[in-house]
This record gives C-alpha cells, structure tokens and sequence, in this order.
C-alpha cells in the first residue's frame, strides 16, 4: 500500500502544482488530497525514524529501501499539505467565511475545507515541537480558519428544524434546509479531529473552539 500512495502522491502533486485542478473543487480535492497523505506522511515520518538509529546506532538502510524511500520523503509530504491547505483558505469561499459572509456559502464545502485544515494543522504539529500556536507558523495561519468554520457549522445547525426531522442536522446553507448525510459526516469528522487537536496545542487567550452544544448535537 505504501508504495501505491507514494506513487499516487508522484501524480497528484504534480497535477495540481500544474495547475489542473479547478478553483471550485479547491475544498474538495484539497480535502481528500490532505487527508489520504497526512496519513503517508505519519507512516514516512516513522520509517525514516527508524532507519536513522536503532538502539542509538545510526543504521544504513539496505538498497531495496534506499529505492522505496529515495523519491518521495516527509518532508515532500508536508509541503504539498501546506500548499493544499494554503489553497483552501486562500479561496473564494473562505475568503467570504472570513468576512462573515456566511450566506453565500455552502456547508459542504466548509465542512470538507475543515477536514484538511484539521489534518494540515496536526501536520504541523507532528513537524514542530513548538505546540504554541502564536509561534507554530502553519497552525497560526490555519487556526483563525478553523474557529471561524466551526462558528459557520454551528449558525448553520441552529437553522435545523427545533425538534422533528432533521433536528441537530446540517442544511445545505444557511438558507437551504435540505440536509444530506455525507455532508454531515464531513462536518462531524471535521469536529472530531478540531477536538483531538485543540488537546495538543497552546492558546495565548481565549482561543479554544466551543464544539459542544446543550441543545443540540451534529447528528442526522
């Protein structure tokens, strides 16, 4: 499996640094893109942990492993992450999130930006023992990004139906009611992993996401 995703990384990275990803599907490739290679990257980062020293002896890795790991390293992995994450929130519909814009945008593709900031962020972490977040350069640049999309989720499920059908669901925007299943699965992925990651970093005030709800909760 691993050599499959380091040559799927090979491709994609390439593809979208030619620039052959349309400007909105931004959020959605972005998301699936961070996601899949956040997870190559925390299996990279451990095996060339491992060929550096065993037992406190820096160890050579045999030529079959200098072939696998030659190519693609973690660190290649982590700048194509932040260059996704960065193309999330540089992109129209966080743009108008940041400025408080919230009807023209659709949860969708808030909820799935969320994902990959969460995952970019934890990335971040794993490549920093700076756990500061004032002084974690990525994390700083993601967090802001992340209160603001947990704040646009949360209007937009105080818009659900009181009790009934769909009470504690997400519609498709603050005005569109219709709410589908997948959409709230991202968003509650995308909460999950902004929860796991509040637990690893430092706040200079009160900065900490409110993700928990009395009334209601994410649920379809």
């Amino acid at each position: 499996i691993v050599p499959a995703a380091k040559r799927a990384f090979l491709f994609y990275h390439k593809y979208f640094r030619e620039g052959n990803v349309d400007a909105h599907y931004t959020s959605f490739y972005g998301n699936w893109q961070v996601q899949c290679f956040a997870k190559l990257h925390h299996i990279l980062s451990e095996q060339e942990g491992q060929n550096q020293t065993h037992d406190g002896i820096k160890t050579q890795p045999t030529q079959t492993e200098e072939q696998a790991t030659s190519q693609v390293r973690s660190d290649d992995i982590t700048k194509y992450i932040f260059e996704l994450c960065d193309a999330i929130v540089d992109s129209r519909p966080w743009v108008q999130l940041r400025k408080q814009h919230f009807k023209s945008l659709a949860t969708v593709e808030i909820a799935c930006g969320l994902e990959a900031l969460a995952d970019g962020a934890k990335v971040a972490l794993d490549s920093s023992p700076d756990v500061v977040v004032q002084q974690n350069e990525q994390v700083a640049k993601y967090w802001p990004n992340i209160v603001k999309a947990v704040d646009f989720l949360r209007r937009v499920q105080d818009e659900a139906p009181a009790s009934g059908i769909g009470r504690g669901g997400l519609g498709h925007g603050l005005d569109l009611r219709e709410q589908r299943l997948d959409v709230t699965g991202h968003a509650i992925n995308a909460l999950v992993k902004v929860y796991d990651l509040q637990k690893r970093i430092e706040f200079g005030g009160d900065d900490r996401v409110k993700l928990v709800k009395s009334s209601s909760t994410l649920a379809p």
